[in-house]
């Protein structure tokens, strides 16, 4: 048993417990665990929502490492998560998001965030490493009072046509945009930014987590190009942006759990708290508190990296 102390209270909890996927992302970083396959077994995943519950989380990420529309459970963990009276959220790539399921996602209040890394198909395509990314359509919106044609998929022109009925101000507490910034989609990232504050859409920009021999070599961009990319961003973006680098990471404050059951508090670095099959999440947690900084790895590329995990921004809907 862990030594016993004050146990840090949570505000959320990422788990992993998807692991097929129907893309092959080029900057993908867990493709190796995706061939393992999970351990944890379904009702020990709704276990370990309820003990997050009990330790004050308010919302709980499926993130993965596959696509989690691709496991019939998630709608489950979904509706279990919305039981507790705790905000759902998924990472996605969006190409099982029909108009049904939109409908549902909204109705159960969750917070879907969905890769798109350009207006551009053909871009998207080449960074999903696959041609089978959907339908996409032409769409026309105004920003400014100038008006613009862009490519966008299907599901997302019927997602954007569900919000509409909301307030612009509630949006991106359902939908959020994550694009990774790479070499291949640098020229695509301003008009897909101003797409995002035209629309009121939650975001999430980050930079490339590895570069292993599974990945195109010269992805990333040099420090200077990341600083230009960035200072563009902020101009659509404004300051809830141009801060994000100075904040605390909301997932690193919180546990993650991995499809093997190891528990940590990051979703890049292998977790070194414990396993959930052997200990409660509660003494996991607790032994945590008392993991100085220095021990949490830092990851940078070319100098350029701010925080130790992602590029998380706080403008992402999270609560």
């Amino acid at each position: 048993m862990f030594k016993q102390g004050r146990v840090p209270r949570i505000d959320g909890i990422t788990l992993h417990p998807s692991m097929p996927c129907n893309l092959r992302c080029v900057y993908c970083y867990t493709v190796d665990r995706r061939e393992k396959g999970v351990t944890v077994r379904f009702e020990q995943w709704k276990d370990i929502i309820r003990q997050a519950q009990e330790c004050g989380a308010r919302w709980v990420l499926l993130a993965g490492p596959g696509e989690p529309f691709m496991d019939e459970r998630t709608v489950s963990y979904i509706d279990y998560i919305h039981s507790l009276r705790m905000k759902p959220m998924v990472f996605t790539n969006g190409t099982f998001l029909t108009e049904a399921m939109i409908e549902y996602l909204i109705d159960r209040k969750a917070h879907v965030l969905v890769k798109l890394h350009s207006l551009n198909q053909a871009e998207y395509n080449t960074l999903a490493g696959s041609s089978h990314t959907g339908i996409w359509e032409e769409y026309v919106y105004v920003w400014r009072g100038r008006e613009h044609r862009v490519s966008i998929p299907r599901w997302l022109k019927v997602f954007l046509h569900r919000l509409s009925a909301f307030e612009p101000a509630e949006r991106k507490k359902y939908l959020s945009v994550e694009s990774v910034i790479t070499r291949y989609n640098m020229q695509s990232l301003v008009p897909l930014a101003r797409f995002i504050r035209a629309h009121r859409l939650g975001y999430l920009f980050e930079t490339v987590i590895t570069r292993s021999d599974k990945q195109p070599s010269g992805m990333a961009l040099s420090a200077e190009e990341y600083r230009a990319i960035y200072g563009r961003l902020r101009e659509y973006l404004g300051i809830g942006f141009a801060v994000q680098q100075f904040r605390r990471c909301k997932i690193r404050q919180n546990p993650v759990v991995w499809e093997d059951g190891t528990v940590g508090s990051c979703l890049v670095e292998k977790g070194t708290l414990g396993k959930i099959q052997e200990h409660s999440l509660r003494d996991l947690w607790r032994k945590q508190g008392g993991l100085k900084p220095g021990a949490f790895l830092q990851k940078r590329i070319n100098k350029f990296r701010h925080c130790p995990g992602r590029e998380y921004s706080r403008r992402c809907g999270m609560p």
